[in-house]
């Protein structure tokens, strides 16, 4: 069959509209539910809290690349007990511990602060810990502690500076105090919860356009410290970029 070139056009239209029609995503977020319409889609769904167990998992071994398998399910799934028990984002939580030992559970400190949080004598008799090395006992420490310092700073940066540099300084300068350790501290911890964000966004989207997935119903509620600063996580991309939006949003990827 010979198309002229006005027959061409057409069907490059025809085409271009079908694969786009197969592939956006339009998303509605309302409370604690991201609602995917998905045109070629079927029915489905899936967790969060599975996409984020993976995006934990993954940043786990690469920054300890040696740790035991078993080590590394115990630091994840303690990081989801103690973050739904303190109301904590996760990322947060593996943010920490990231920045701190690297999720090395044995490394001690110049200033003898141990194990995976780097827990010191002062917080381990606060929370009533024995053994700052166990990865139980640590994690909940740690994330008791962080949780204790939103109730007196209730902004995130505050709360990293004085997990690093002590509350004591933080509460008479209200500010981060200008310390390379602490600003430096602050950046990576932030840096690392938008890394794990971005992957979370990738691997939901992958899944997304599945024809196998058409909703992803959050198993907790959104994190205090996350309403602070916006009112729902890095969970949308528009044009490739990640996109903070409101509590109740519809829109195209």
């Amino acid at each position: 069959m010979i198309y002229n070139e006005e027959q061409l056009i057409r069907l490059f239209v025809i085409i271009v509209v079908l694969m786009i029609l197969g592939t956006i995503v339009a998303y509605e977020i309302e409370d604690n539910t991201i609602h995917v319409n998905i045109p070629l889609g079927a029915i489905g769904e899936v967790s969060v809290s599975h996409y984020q167990k993976d995006v934990i998992m993954n940043m786990i071994s690469s920054m300890n690349p040696r740790i035991s398998y078993e080590d590394r399910m115990m630091i994840c799934r303690e990081i989801m007990i103690q973050s739904e028990r303190f109301g904590l984002h996760p990322f947060l939580i593996t943010g920490v511990i990231a920045a701190e030992s690297s999720f090395r559970p044995q490394v001690v400190s110049r200033c003898k602060a141990r194990g995976l949080m780097q827990i010191t004598d002062t917080v381990s008799r606060m929370m009533g810990i024995m053994n700052p090395y166990d990865i139980r006992q640590n994690i909940y420490a740690g994330t008791k502690y962080l949780q204790m310092l939103f109730g007196r700073f209730f902004d995130e940066e505050l709360v990293l500076a004085a997990y690093n540099a002590g509350p004591t300084r933080v509460a008479r300068l209200k500010r981060i105090p200008k310390i390379r350790e602490t600003l430096n501290y602050v950046k990576k911890v932030l840096d690392y919860q938008s890394f794990m964000k971005s992957q979370l966004v990738r691997q939901i989207q992958q899944d997304f356009l599945k024809p196998a997935v058409t909703r992803v119903a959050w198993d907790r509620c959104i994190p205090k410290q996350i309403e602070l600063k916006q009112d729902t996580p890095h969970l949308i991309m528009l044009s490739g970029q990640v996109c903070c939006e409101s509590r109740r949003n519809s829109i195209l990827v």
